[in-house]
């Protein structure tokens, strides 16, 4: 009776592992990556005029962007765009791996789009930005910054960080 109890807890021990990476296979990538990418990111090495934070949040109407940058002497939201979901290779098949938002600043000669790609790359959340002027006279550029979750509530609003 003592070999087969002490085979029984062997063998529960050895199935519990592997119930645990099945489940985990059956959550998905998708889910993964949306629910990661969710709260509020740093921007540690971006210039703080240009970016300081960006917030990712959900609602009934799908996922949103809050890029915040500092203004005179504080934080403030200045573009809150949709976040578009993008998935790996072409029509509905592959994982969830990036995120995409557009939003247009600046006016006359000096107006612009951004195109804002999300991505995690190695356990860092990535930013791909670039700026595209209307008018040919102006640069165009892009940059990257690897964002760092904030330790801020996801629900305060309207404060600096």
């Amino acid at each position: 009776m003592r070999n087969t109890i002490t085979f029984i807890a062997l063998g529960v021990l050895v199935a519990a592992p592997l119930v645990v990476n099945c489940n985990h296979c059956i959550a998905g990538d998708e889910a993964t990556f949306e629910n990661k990418i969710q709260g509020s990111w740093t921007a540690e090495n971006a210039p703080n005029r240009l970016l300081t934070r960006l917030v990712v949040t959900k609602d009934g109407k799908g996922f949103w962007v809050e890029a915040w940058a500092t203004r005179g002497l504080k934080d403030e939201m200045v573009q809150k765009a949709p976040l578009h979901l993008l998935r790996a290779g072409i029509g509905e098949k592959g994982p969830v791996e990036r995120g995409m938002a557009t939003w247009k600043e600046g006016a006359g000669d000096g107006e612009a789009t951004l195109y804002a790609t999300f991505k995690f790359n190695a356990g860092d959340f990535v930013l791909e930005l670039s700026k595209v002027y209307r008018e040919s006279k102006n640069a165009n550029w892009f940059t990257t910054f690897a964002l760092k979750k904030s330790a801020a509530a996801p629900n305060v609003r309207g404060q600096g960080r």
